[in-house]
């Protein structure tokens, strides 16, 4: 789970296949898979990342059973204050975490002598 800041108070933000599901329906997809697809558009990425950061918002709150208030103004904030989804800001973090479908990312790069080593 990953958090945002939101008017001084960090904020949990959970995704997961309810998280899926929930943004298919509201944009009004069929499943899953068209989600994903729907995502491929060029530009659309950068138009719905506040809004899935919301509904990840809401499935944690949901989860958690607290009451959360933030606005896509307050998520757009966030991501101008933490990187602007450059590689290796905690807004691309974010956004990788949605993108996997919830998982935490273990990026790897190999190095010299054949072992691996994380990509932090």
């Amino acid at each position: 789970m990953h958090t945002v800041t939101i008017k001084g108070k960090e904020v949990p933000v959970k995704w997961g296949m309810w998280a899926n599901r929930e943004y298919a329906t509201r944009k009004g997809l069929n499943g899953t898979m068209e989600f994903l697809e729907f995502l491929q558009v060029p530009g659309v990425l950068m138009d719905c990342f506040p809004e899935m950061v919301l509904l990840g918002i809401e499935y944690a709150a949901m989860k958690s059973g607290e009451k959360v208030e933030a606005t896509e103004s307050d998520i757009l904030l966030w991501v101008d204050e933490n990187g602007m989804l450059e590689d290796g800001s905690k807004s691309k973090d974010l956004l990788n975490y949605i993108l996997s479908g919830g998982k935490e990312l273990n990026l790897t790069e190999p190095i010299d002598n054949g072992e691996k080593k994380t990509i932090a």
